[in-house]
């Protein structure tokens, strides 16, 4: 299975086929970028199926699309940002998880066992204090090396607003690691 399967079934028109190989090929990538922005899995898992119904509501812009894997992720950004904006109830959730974070970090996130494992805590501990744009923003960047111009589309922000919060959440997370012995 692969994007030869996904372009045969596109070229078809055979939605339902494109649909199943997108799904099987990409949700979990889709989905770990929906939870990685919104960090509630019920929000990504709404996110990330919303992602692939944009997909299959324009399925003429795939044609066009050099890498499946870039373009939904991308579409993922955009969707999984526009659900946490319209919903107060997501807003108000996140506030309260913050805020236990914040009062509690043992409780949210245990120590690590390893390095590795407590590097990437400290980095999800940062992202997590990131607004979403910034967050969206850096994952983007950072994950996918997306263009600046891209980026800045799907955030809805100016192109040298992104790259100020992308930089600051940089510095953010190399102060924190040095802050805990960790040379970034």
């Amino acid at each position: 299975m692969g994007d030869d399967e996904i372009r045969a079934a596109l070229g078809r028109g055979d939605l339902r086929t494109l649909h199943r190989l997108l799904v099987a090929e990409h949700y979990r990538a889709v989905f770990d970028r929906c939870l990685a922005i919104c960090r509630v899995r019920s929000t990504a898992e709404d996110a990330a199926q919303n992602t692939f119904l944009k997909v299959l509501e324009r399925p003429d812009q795939l044609h066009s699309v050099g890498s499946y894997r870039a373009w939904l992720l991308s579409v993922a950004t955009t969707t999984t940002i526009d659900l946490l904006r319209s919903s107060q109830r997501h807003r108000d959730r996140a506030d309260r998880y913050h805020q236990s974070a914040v009062a509690n970090e043992d409780t949210v996130m245990p120590p690590p066992a390893s390095e590795a494992q407590r590097v990437a805590a400290a980095i999800q501990a940062c992202l997590a204090e990131l607004a979403l744009e910034t967050r969206a923003a850096f994952l983007r960047r950072h994950q996918d090396d997306a263009s600046w111009a891209d980026i800045a589309r799907e955030v809805n922000l100016e192109v040298d607003a992104v790259r100020m919060r992308v930089r600051r959440a940089e510095r953010e997370i190399e102060a924190r690691l040095r802050a805990l012995g960790i040379e970034p």
